[in-house]
């Protein structure tokens, strides 16, 4: 039922966007962030620990969700010169993600996440996220253009507005040429926030789906969040503002711009400011009869009380489905993430915070379905002179990939868990491709 009410919300905006970028994000409806593919902050991304097997997406499709949204660090994955070719690795494993998407009715949005675009690196830099997005769009052009949408180029900052169009009007001209039909998504200068949305040409594309992100007041949704330094010292914080939960302000923020976001939480730490915040980009949308998408907002869970955390997003949960905007949680699985813990593996929590599902409008049970344990892997030897052994309980099929994305040899069956492949005779790193009962997993070996 709250599916259906959020639909019908969305209708007087679609009804006013008349490209399919209106009915599209409709269809987006409730999101789900996956934090993963995105997080170069820790190298490069772990592309054989995959959390996102398909019992993974089926329990979000369970939840309620009707989108995921999935930031990829395609920069750190990219090479740094013309024509900046993705690894091949990357590609085999978003294949598997979209396949599985697909297969449990979910929409997919691909996002091209993290570069290093500013204002001091945009000569070099815009050429590579023009030819990064260009092959995402060449590789998922038979993709249904309904379920699968492009996103450009995640939270621009250090940018200029006249920069930041410059950069769209290539990708866009690049990207039709792959992808006439599908979808894009893209927001505004200072991290995708209200007030570079306002500054945006909504006339570039007519197939284009505004975002916006909020996570005002940052004193709140960022309290103790360790990579802003002393300015997020301060812990503790509630949501709505109350004067008598509220706490000092911490000695490591004096002198920060936290001071400045302290003093003006009495107004800004509520309800009617943040839905504020959200209003100014909705009537922004309105105003040019183009969709728009709340495409992040969430609450950094280590020190943030889980009832403040559900009060802030429902707050916004709210003010969208009223004005009918579709929206996307940021995340499932960690540090911002519906679930407890601090969602790595092996020892993430499946016991979600059913307050904050609540808030999402989304369903809350009193047990979780259960997510199969993912099928224990051995690759050996590795190096390997020539042959490599596969053990696995359930294994379907192997098969092995060089770098350029070719395959060289399979193998079906798994007899007694175990399946043999003779690699090529070229040394080099190969990639392995490992089907087996609980989804795909990949793999590298190298051959001397």
């Amino acid at each position: 039922m709250r599916v259906l009410v959020l639909l019908l919300a969305l209708l007087p905006l679609a009804a006013r966007a008349q490209s399919p970028a209106g009915e599209r994000a409709a269809r987006l409806a409730q999101g789900i962030n996956v934090s993963w593919l995105e997080q170069y902050w820790l190298g490069t991304p772990n592309l054989a620990e995959a959390p996102l097997w398909p019992a993974e997406f089926e329990k979000m499709a369970y939840y309620g969700f009707e989108t995921v949204r999935l930031p990829i660090a395609f920069d750190v994955f990219a090479d740094s010169d013309a024509p900046y070719t993705v690894d091949p690795a990357l590609w085999m494993v978003l294949d598997d993600i979209v396949d599985a998407a697909m297969d449990t009715g979910l929409l997919l949005v691909l996002d091209n996440h993290h570069g290093r675009m500013e204002d001091t690196t945009f000569e070099a830099e815009l050429p590579r996220h023009v030819g990064i997005v260009a092959q995402m769009a060449a590789r998922y052009a038979d993709t249904d253009p309904d379920r699968v949408l492009f996103e450009l180029y995640n939270e621009p900052h250090d940018l200029s507005n006249e920069r930041w169009h410059t950069f769209l009007r290539a990708a866009i001209d690049t990207v039709r040429q792959a992808a006439p039909g599908h979808t894009l998504v893209y927001g505004g200068i200072d991290y995708n926030g209200v007030e570079g949305l306002l500054a945006l040409d909504p006339t570039l594309d007519d197939n284009v789906i505004y975002a916006v992100h909020v996570y005002e007041p940052l004193l709140f949704t960022h309290q103790g969040a360790e990579w802003l330094g002393p300015a997020a010292a301060t812990t503790g914080v509630p949501f709505p503002y109350n004067p008598d939960t509220m706490p000092p302000l911490a000695p490591e923020a004096v002198g920060t711009a936290a001071e400045a976001l302290y003093t003006a939480y009495p107004e800004q730490g509520t309800v009617a400011y943040v839905q504020g915040r959200l209003a100014e980009a909705t009537d922004w949308a309105a105003a040019n009869t183009v969709p728009l998408w709340l495409g992040e907002f969430g609450t950094y869970k280590r020190y943030a009380e889980s009832t403040a955390m559900a009060n802030y997003a429902a707050a916004l949960v709210d003010a969208a489905v009223a004005s009918g905007i579709p929206w996307a949680y940021w995340e499932w699985r960690d540090t911002f993430g519906i679930h407890r813990g601090d969602g790595t593996l092996p020892t993430r929590s499946d016991d979600v915070i059913a307050s904050l599902l609540d808030a999402l409008q989304l369903i809350v049970v009193d047990t979780e379905p259960a997510i199969p344990t993912q099928t224990a892997l051995t690759v050996y030897p590795n190096p390997t002179t020539e042959r490599v052994l596969v053990e696995g309980a359930r294994l379907n099929r192997v098969e092995v990939y060089d770098l350029l994305g070719r395959q060289h040899a399979h193998a079906d069956g798994g007899r007694a868990g175990r399946l043999e492949l003779v690699l090529p005779d070229t040394p080099g790193v190969y990639v392995l491709r490992i089907a087996h009962a609980d989804g795909v997993t990949t793999r590298r070996v190298t051959r001397w």
